[in-house]
Order: structure tokens, then C-alpha cells, then sequence
């Protein structure tokens, strides 16, 4: 069966929402049998393995890849779903989120079209799981074509599920995820951006439906805060600060980092954790804006306020900030004018 699109999902102990990934894949308007699903687990410990299998045996074009170990993150799976596609073009999806119907049929029309290697789109956020009215809604489908090289805006938006891919570029220039790192994604998104001068927009359409799990008993990782994991995250950041250094091109690090400072803060802000404890997390932060040579302005003026404190080391003013920053982010009526104001609906 020759099918038109490949596309991948990781997983890890995704019993609880899984299903509902699949399924936006099998009810895509593009036809169910002009893809090849293939699901890459990473030595789930719950029934996730049972739930890829059943959907496996009922479908011959949902394929499944169960690698020994567990590697501790996507990197390995998203990898391992490159190297086993069939497919001319590439989609990723997240175990907890999922497509809009006309998703898949959007952005293959569109990379069929234009004949160019990645075509990008916006997202929406879906909150706490509650996809209910979530569908095709006769969105703008008009695209532009962007120069990342010139654009550089375009270094801000480091996802790998907004987008479709052309295998052959990906293989040609070796683009895989890095193992054994956070923000696999980043790395991967960078090595494509640095290697054109042409990519697809879609920028009024919004095909993809981001799973944001707030609650306290069902935080996704990105929401679940602590000392360590927020060191972890930290750390990350110097290799791909030395990825552009290599390069020389601050410009580009500016425009990444004028994003992340954004969210290491939020991350801080929401961050439950002693006083001495955040002092320390403050600490590192002063110096990975040293070591950026980070200058510029946060566009958002919550981040911003918080961001040149902790640059002048006012490390109380900035803990204090913080703390009125997470109790304005608990009020859900904020938080709804909070993502109006500054477009986190779709951005």
C-alpha cells in the first residue's frame, strides 16, 4: 500500500488519552487508508502496549514499534518513526493531543501544491482535556512562503506537530532528534530551519489540538514544576546556546531565548518550592542569561517585569512578582483574558 502520509506518535504510559489520539487520526477527511499510523512506545509500565495492539489488529496500517528499555524521552520514538516511515511525507502527534478532521488533508494538499519541504500551521489550545466542539470550522487555509533566514520570527515557533515533512529532506540532511535531551524538539526544528530558505505558512489556520492538562491529578510534564526538573531544563539550554554560537549567530539565539525566558519564568512562577530553593533556581537563571548575552525585551510585560529583575538580582522583587503572577494564573477568568490578550489560544 503506497499512503500518502506517515505519521508517528511516541508513547508512555498514554492509557488515558491514547484512544483519543488514534481515533483523530482514523477520522481524518483525508481517508484513514491513505495513512500509516505508527506508534513507537517506550516500555510503557500501564496498558498502553494492549491499547496499541488491539487497534493494531484491527487495522493493517496501524504499525507498532515496541524498542528494549526505556529511553525517558520522545527523542528515541520520533527517531525510530523517521527511519521505519513509507510514506513521502512525515506528521507528528502527541499521545494526549489530537487532530482536527481536515488536518492531515490541509497540509498535504498544501506540501503537494507548493512542492516545498515543511509546511507549518498554527495550533489551538485545549484545556484540561475538553475537546468538545473542537472540529472543522471553514478556517483561512491561504499560505505565505517564509524565509527563515530572513524571517527570523520563524525561530520561535519550535514545534514538530504543527507541521508537515518531506522524508527526503529530513534524510538528506540527516535531521533526527537528539537522544538524551530535553527539548528534542527545538534541536530538531533548528537543523530544518538552517537548512532552507523556503517553508510554507498556513499562519490563519489551526489544524492541531494541544492538550493542556492544568489539574493538579492530571498535569501534563510540561505543567509539572519542581527544583529538579526546572535544573534539568536549564541545562538544556547550553548546548543548543553552543549550537548557535558555532554558527555565529546570536541573532537567531535572541530570537529563541526572547521566547524560552518567557516560559522558564512561567515555569518559576508556578514552581512550589521554599524561598532558598528559588533563590538557587534565580541563580542559575543569572547565569544562563549571561551566558546567552541576552539583551533584549520580553514581549510579554508580566515575563518582562519578573525577566529584568532577576537579571539585576533582585531575586526577592522577583519571587514576589512571581507569587502574585501564580495566584493571577489560578483565577481561570484571568487566565481566559490572559490567552485572549496574548493570542496563547492559537498562537
Amino acid at each position: 500500500m503506497n499512503y500518502l502520509i506517515t505519521v508517528i506518535i511516541p508513547t508512555y504510559n498514554a492509557e488515558d488519552f491514547l484512544k483519543s489520539a488514534i481515533d483523530s487520526v482514523k477520522n481524518q477527511s483525508i481517508g484513514f487508508d491513505n495513512i500509516e499510523l505508527l506508534l513507537v512506545d517506550d516500555n510503557s509500565s500501564d496498558a498502553t502496549r494492549s491499547i496499541i495492539k488491539e487497534y493494531s489488529d484491527k487495522y493493517d496500517n496501524i504499525k507498532y514499534i515496541f524498542p528494549e528499555g526505556n529511553s525517558g524521552s520522545p527523542s528515541r520514538g520520533r527517531n525510530v518513526g523517521i527511519d521505519n516511515a513509507s510514506s513521502k511525507y512525515i506528521m507528528f502527534l502527541d499521545q494526549d493531543d489530537r487532530y482536527l478532521e481536515d488536518y492531515c488533508e490541509v497540509l498535504y494538499n498544501t506540501i503537494e501544491k507548493t512542492q516545498e519541504d515543511i509546511v507549518m500551521c498554527n495550533y489551538m489550545n485545549i484545556f484540561d482535556g475538553d475537546f468538545s466542539g473542537i472540529g472543522i470550522k471553514d478556517q483561512d487555509i491561504s499560505f505565505r512562503i517564509v524565509n527563515p533566514q530572513k524571517d527570523k520570527k520563524i525561530f520561535r515557533k519550535t514545534y514538530m506537530w504543527d507541521k508537515i515533512f518531506k522524508l527526503d529532506f529530513l534524510n538528506k540532511h540527516n535531521i533526527r532528534c537528539p537522544e538524551g535531551l530535553l527539548m528534542e524538539d527545538v534541536y530538531f526544528i533548528m537543523q530544518c530551519y538552517l537548512n532552507m530558505d523556503r517553508l510554507v505558512y498556513l499562519e490563519n489556520y489551526s489544524g492541531y489540538g494541544y492538550n493542556i492538562r492544568e489539574s493538579e491529578e492530571d498535569s501534563s510534564t510540561s505543567n509539572q514544576f519542581t527544583k529538579n526538573l526546572i535544573f534539568k531544563y536549564i541545562k538544556t539550554y547550553y548546548p543548543l546556546c553552543n549550537f548557535f554560537k558555532d554558527l555565529n549567530r546570536q541573532d537567531l539565539l535572541d530570537c529563541m531565548m526572547k521566547e524560552h525566558f518567557i516560559i522558564l519564568i512561567g515555569n518559576f512562577t508556578r514552581l512550589k518550592e521554599d524561598y532558598y530553593s528559588k533563590v538557587e533556581i534565580l541563580e542559575e537563571y543569572c547565569k544562563l542569561i549571561d551566558y546567552t548575552n541576552f539583551n533584549g525585551k520580553l514581549d510579554e510585560l508580566w515575563a518582562n517585569l519578573i525577566f529584568v529583575n532577576i537579571k539585576n538580582r533582585n531575586f526577592k522583587v522577583a519571587i514576589f512578582f512571581s507569587k502574585i503572577i501564580n495566584i493571577l494564573f489560578n483565577s481561570y477568568s484571568l487566565r481566559k483574558i490572559y490567552r485572549k490578550i496574548y493570542g496563547r489560544e492559537n498562537d
